[in-house]
């Protein structure tokens, strides 16, 4: 067992989840991040964030897990006011389980065969648009990638 798996279990024991940030040397990609461990100590979803900085996304993380735990539920489809500064709103939707390997191998590593549920918890721009929607800016949609698609959730084909 490495140093960064032994973070993951100690985390969870103490604190009934892990995070894991993973930026890009280069900056050529955007940064990301989620949770591990939720899904074993409740039976939560895990959480997924891309495209922020560091520290932005491990505070988000925190936050959502810490309110997971206490009982606020976060599910796909939601969308929630109370994450953000000034009331911006966050989406979230269910990872496709082929976007797994690429983004949340420790999770997979700590879950082995057992297989969890993810959420991708989407941030909007200061206009408070989304990525899918047609007028969110290019650089926005490239810096926050959908592992998940917005038509599942009811926004039409001109949104996507």
């Amino acid at each position: 067992m490495n140093a960064i798996q032994q973070k993951i279990i100690s985390d969870i024991q103490e604190h009934g989840f892990s995070m894991i940030t993973v930026g890009d040397p280069d900056e050529q990609l955007p940064m990301f991040g989620y949770t591990i461990g939720l899904y074993h100590t409740r039976r939560l979803p895990e959480v997924f964030m891309i495209g922020l900085p560091q520290q932005s996304l491990m505070q988000l993380l925190n936050l959502i897990a810490q309110n997971m735990l206490s009982g606020t539920p976060y599910e796909a489809g939601q969308i929630t006011t109370d994450l953000i500064k000034n009331g911006f709103p966050c989406f979230f939707g269910t990872v496709a389980s082929m976007y797994y390997d690429e983004y949340v191998g420790q999770a997979m590593n700590y879950y082995a065969v057992e297989s969890f549920p993810l959420l991708q918890c989407v941030w909007s721009d200061k206009q408070q648009r989304f990525p899918w929607q047609p007028e969110a800016e290019a650089w926005f949609r490239t810096r926050q990638p959908l592992l998940f698609n917005p038509a599942s959730y009811g926004f039409s084909s001109k949104d996507v």
